[in-house]
């Protein structure tokens, strides 16, 4: 069975600080805050400060004495982002195109904010081996806005007269002013419309809910179906779930066996609804050819708020509950394999009497698992 690739996705600082993780290689940890360094010190000019050396980085890294290399030993500086890129499919931009020869185009000043968090964290995390890169001092992390710079230049070529100096300030901050009250009445029109357009999304969800009224759908996932009446494949398990996780609200239940796919989805869920409680039972030991993606997503989902709940052998729902809404029962764990791969089917349903036991149902294996 032909596996599924990992969906395309940009880079987080989970991904970067997973580098060295394996084999515990801290001194890989500072790569991307040396990348940081030489795009800062070298002006961010384009086509020059974003180009960096295998050679350069682990020279950088021994001057520190964060290690020492071994004769043609320096290819896993690189190498490292390299792989989390392609195993990770982390193309949604890359961070890092490799061009031969030791050489290697980075892509800033896209990742640049990222690449400053980053550091922040490596600082904090890291401390000694922080201080060891800069012993002779740090640079200015942060750029010179255009007016500093134009303020500056002024102070250096104009030498003003004292009864000249107050109209001189006056000018040069009028542009200065001016933008200010654009942008307050620019944030202020934007508040308006944000209201209005909460008002009117309140008002569609009340209404959706009305007129919803208490259903029931036979979803599947058929990939061999194109010679039935659908003419084609069908995944409405998947689009189902994806379409509940859109009306969340208030909490999510999940049961799976295991998860590869809709983690980045409930994670993305918790971070722009802090509130949003979501709850997940799953089993500790993933099966099949993603099971390596199914393990790294529970401390994934941890890490992000989410209540992660591992049984060893008893688990064997696959349910999806929404806020006291909706139920979707199915035969489907959340991953590719089921989601579009194998014949499964479920039942979906908003019967408030069907949503409230299957509640009761989920928080009493919740209490069991305790």
């Amino acid at each position: 069975m032909t596996t599924c690739q990992v969906p395309p996705r940009s880079w987080d600082t989970d991904d970067l600080q997973d580098l060295g993780k394996r084999g515990e290689i801290t001194y890989l940890k500072a790569v991307p805050v040396l990348i940081l360094e030489k795009w800062v010190r070298e002006g961010r000019e384009e086509g020059v400060a974003n180009y960096v050396r295998t050679k350069e980085l682990a020279r950088r890294l021994e001057s520190s004495t964060l290690v020492s290399f071994k004769p043609k030993g320096t290819s896993n500086v690189i190498a490292a982002l390299t792989r989390i890129q392609r195993f990770r499919n982390l193309t949604r931009p890359p961070l890092v195109e490799y061009r031969g020869r030791g050489l290697c185009w980075v892509n800033l000043p896209h990742y640049e904010p990222l690449l400053q968090e980053y550091r922040q964290q490596y600082c904090k995390d890291y401390r000694e081996d922080y201080a060891k890169l800069f012993l002779e001092g740090e640079p200015e992390w942060e750029s010179t806005t255009v007016l500093e710079a134009r303020v500056e230049q002024k102070e250096v070529e104009v030498v003003l007269s004292e009864s000249g100096m107050e109209d001189e300030i006056r000018s040069l901050l009028a542009p200065l002013e001016q933008a200010l009250r654009d942008g307050r009445q620019a944030i202020d029109r934007l508040v308006e419309e944000n209201n209005d357009l909460q008002a009117e999304l309140a008002a569609l969800r009340s209404q959706e809910h009305k007129n919803i009224g208490e259903e029931l759908a036979f979803v599947h996932t058929s990939p061999d179906f194109h010679h039935s009446v659908y003419g084609q494949k069908v995944t409405s398990i998947k689009d189902t779930i994806e379409a509940m996780l859109q009306r969340a609200e208030n909490s999510i239940r999940v049961s799976t066996l295991q998860i590869d796919i809709f983690a980045d989805d409930l994670i993305a869920l918790k971070r722009r609804i802090p509130d949003l409680e979501i709850t997940v039972l799953t089993r500790a030991k993933p099966q099949g050819d993603r099971k390596g993606i199914a393990w790294r997503a529970v401390p994934r989902m941890q890490k992000a708020g989410i209540r992660v709940h591992v049984d060893q052998e008893l688990l064997h729902s696959r349910m999806l509950v929404i806020d006291a809404q909706e139920v979707l029962v199915s035969s489907a764990d959340l991953d590719v394999t089921q989601m579009e791969l194998e014949f499964n089917a479920g039942i979906w349903t908003n019967n408030s009497g069907v949503v409230a036991e299957a509640i009761r149902y989920f928080d009493n294996v919740l209490g069991a698992r305790k």
